[in-house]
């Protein structure tokens, strides 16, 4: 059950936090709301009144976890930061600080013993709860239980802030980094070299990965340039201009607006803002209208309004606006006539940038501003296989030299279907890598096939935790300290009796990054990813698979279990 695998975390991370002195009362609270819980068949589990109690207790739970976290962060950069004068109080501010956290820590007991207490009748025996603190919550009769001792958001997109040293710590930023992949679980957060060590694997793993060596891999950098002076260049004449770039799947036409988009001279040109939108083949006009609002700030309301009543109102945001507004995978004409009325020509030098697979005359773009990806050369399409499959060398016999054709027919000069390739042979042993992918390519299977490959040659738990991240929109941004969460509470994570959960969850993350199958989208300031999502064209593959495998998603809004017909 997702309650009791969360409250199972949070104990764990309890047991781990050493500088929590009265640690052991928290620790028995919850260890008690997880016999309440055990106590319940699956018949009360069911009932309205006990799925209403569940969620008071989720947010509980994660207050509890992100209270004890900013609480063991702030300790142990008051003690890495100022050492000695901290321990003699010698910095009120930052003392302060630590006082009120630690006040904040007492309450927690009393927290957990209310919600336990409004655990409805009739749902499993009642467990008296006694802890020796006071109740500071007067009303206890209210809707939703609000945890006072640490309300942190929900949303990635604000932080909890706390003054700790004379600057703001940003604990999401700070304990992504303590949580990073190891052998080791993390028992101090004081311990130095532990966390260094971590910081350091991020960067490498994360920040080298995508940030400069994309346009490499991809072969656009000059491209990349290129397309950043023909906007603006275009954009100057005043009128609005279409400019489209067309490719195969795979051949990184995404990857290139993005990094277009992303540049610092585009976001300074373009005042008026930058917006994306993908289209899957479910879109309709209203999904992509309500989306265009909701980047450009003008959502409010938007989920109740027509079809028409969506356009009137991007219209009249457009007018006299400068805009870029990347359009990504328009594959109907239909989508296009409906769209195309709603972008003015108020020549303030807009431009409207498409992402296709194929050129269409519909789009009436001129041939200066219509881009057609072309594919990798041999030597560089093999170069680059070779790096991502961790190759060093390779031998030019016979044997070797039929391979090495064999895996250029396959990539068919494609960046995305090479670094997918290659990643998957990253994950092996160095004196089984030649035996797999022979194996591999033994099949006579076709381009078309490599992401088939690459997902059924997935080991099984990394086959789930691809397939949650479905129930998301395709291009979708994840928070990555959310779906660890989600992951944990849906039992996707398998135990080891060496590690903690949250250990083995941030490795299923990493190797999934390795193979190339998440993309990070979005980082933290110590390198560390803070939102990732999941490849676009595994996303396509993946979305039928759900019906086949009885998949199921759980839905907060209804609060019920739905499963894919």
């Amino acid at each position: 059950m997702e309650l009791a695998a969360v409250a199972s975390v949070v104990v764990e991370k309890l047991k781990m936090s050493d500088e929590i002195t009265n640690k052991t009362v928290i620790e028995e609270a919850l260890i008690k709301m997880q016999r309440v819980i055990a106590d319940t068949n699956e018949e009360q589990r069911n009932s309205d009144a006990f799925k209403s109690w569940a969620e008071k207790c989720l947010h509980s739970l994660y207050c509890v976890e992100d209270t004890v976290e900013s609480f063991t962060l702030g300790i142990a950069r008051q003690n890495r930061k100022w050492g000695f004068l901290m321990n003699h109080s010698l910095v009120p501010k930052n003392l302060m600080a630590c006082q009120k956290l630690r006040r904040k820590i007492k309450r927690i007991p009393s927290d957990i013993k209310r919600v336990i207490d409004e655990k409805p009748k009739g749902t499993g025996k009642q467990h008296a709860c006694s802890y020796g603190t006071t109740t500071y919550m007067d009303d206890q009769n209210r809707a939703m239980a609000q945890c006072s001792y640490a309300t942190i958001p929900e949303s990635d997109e604000e932080e909890l802030v706390l003054e700790v040293d004379r600057k703001p710590l940003r604990s999401d930023r700070e304990k992504q980094a303590k949580l990073m992949s190891t052998n080791k679980p993390l028992r101090c957060s004081s311990d130095r070299s532990v966390r260094l060590d971590r910081e350091t694997e991020a960067r490498l793993m994360y920040t080298n990965s995508y940030a400069d060596e994309e346009l490499e891999m991809f072969d656009i950098r000059q491209e990349v340039h290129d397309l950043v002076k023909r906007l603006i260049k275009t954009a100057d004449k005043g009128r609005a201009r279409i400019v489209e770039i067309a490719g195969e799947l795979g051949s990184g036409k995404t990857t290139l607006a993005r990094a277009v988009s992303g540049r610092r001279e585009i976001k300074k040109h373009f005042k008026s803002g930058c917006a994306w939108v993908t289209i899957s083949k479910e879109s309709n006009k209203s999904d992509v209208l309500q989306n265009l609002l909701k980047q450009l700030g003008e959502s409010k309301d938007a989920l109740d309004l027509a079809t028409n009543e969506l356009e009137t109102r991007l219209l009249k945001w457009l007018i006299g606006k400068n805009y870029l507004i990347v359009l990504d995978d328009i594959q109907s004409d239909q989508m296009w006539e409906g769209l195309k009325s709603v972008f003015l020509d108020n020549r303030n030098g807009s431009i409207l940038l498409l992402i296709t697979t194929t050129f269409n005359p519909m789009y009436c773009v001129s041939p200066p501003n219509y881009i057609q990806k072309k594919t990798l050369s041999e030597e560089y399409s093999w170069n680059l296989f070779l790096k991502k499959a961790g190759w060093d060398t390779w031998e030019e016999g016979r044997e070797h030299q039929v391979l090495k054709e064999r895996v250029l027919k396959v990539c068919c000069g494609l960046p995305l279907n090479t670094v997918l390739l290659g990643s998957m042979l990253s994950t092996e042993g160095d004196t089984n890598r030649f035996d797999y992918l022979q194996n591999i390519l033994r099949i006579n299977w076709k381009t078309k096939d490599i992401v088939s490959v690459i997902y059924m040659n997935l080991p099984d738990h990394l086959k789930l935790c691809v397939l949650y991240l479905v129930l998301f929109p395709k291009e979708y941004d994840i928070p990555v300290r959310r779906l660890f969460r989600l992951w944990l509470s849906e039992g996707f994570v398998n135990p080891k009796p060496d590690k903690f959960p949250e250990d083995v969850v941030q490795e299923n993350f990493d190797d999934l990054v390795k193979r190339s199958l998440i993309q990070i989208s979005k980082f933290r300031s110590d390198g560390s990813p803070r939102r990732c999502r999941l490849l676009g064209i595994l996303h396509d593959y993946l979305l039928l698979r759900p019906r086949t495998s009885g998949f199921s998603m759980f839905t907060a809004v209804q609060a019920q279990k739905i499963h894919f017909p």
